[in-house]
């Protein structure tokens, strides 16, 4: 599909720092030689899945920052398919659960896995 593709995600509840909301890494979408290598694979052609366990492996190698905040229900953070972002780790007993919808263009490529009568997703 397309590149131009972007990321919408929103909390459905409120989201204190000890849940763990999400974190972005802030102008990792202007890291060339990360879009060039990992950005340009592909999950099921490449058989990756993330880039690290660790967030800080990114700004040590690249640079950049990350940022979180607290979320409150219906906040919306949207952003492309560039910019690394990773989930923090919740240290409660309290569910966190947020939307997380992908969005392009209708006149761009689109990804075969995901459209149709009977998308047949990620291969096993």
């Amino acid at each position: 599909g397309t590149p131009n593709v972007y990321t919408v995600w929103s909390p459905l509840g409120n989201v204190s720092y000890e849940m763990g909301g999400l974190a972005i890494c802030l102008g990792s979408h202007r890291f060339e030689t990360l879009k060039q290598s990992y950005g340009s694979k592909d999950s099921d052609r490449d058989g990756l899945g993330h880039y690290t366990d660790d967030p800080l492996v990114i700004t040590e190698k690249f640079g950049g920052q990350w940022a979180t905040t607290q979320f409150q229900a219906g906040d919306v953070l949207i952003f492309g398919m560039f910019l690394m972002h990773c989930s923090l780790e919740n240290t409660t007993n309290q569910y966190r659960i947020s939307v997380d919808a992908r969005y392009q263009s209708a006149y761009e490529k689109v990804d075969e896995r995901w459209s149709g009568k009977k998308p047949k997703g990620h291969f096993k």
